[in-house]
């Protein structure tokens, strides 16, 4: 985990670096990008988390049929979700 957070850390570090030698033009296309970039990533974290948290409960409430029905209603609205953002 540790390595992979690093690794993300150097990359997005990277990627400013490159973006920022290329000029102002490619600055301002990168800072506009990266909002909708952050916004589809808070969608997605979301999404994850609440899947997590309700299959979480059910599971722990031995409730083994419905978090399997859970489990494929989220794989759909993941799915659902990627296709159209």
């Amino acid at each position: 985990m540790l390595g992979s957070s690093l690794a993300w850390g150097l990359g997005f570090s990277m990627h400013s670096l490159i973006i920022g030698h290329l000029g102002s033009d490619a600055t301002a296309a990168a800072a506009i990008t990266s909002i909708a970039q952050e916004l589809i990533t808070c969608v997605c974290k979301g999404i994850s988390a609440g899947a997590g948290i309700m299959v979480g409960k059910l599971l722990g409430q031995n409730m083994f049929n419905k978090a399997k029905e859970y489990g494929r209603s989220f794989c759909r609205i993941s799915i659902w979700v990627g296709e159209f953002i």
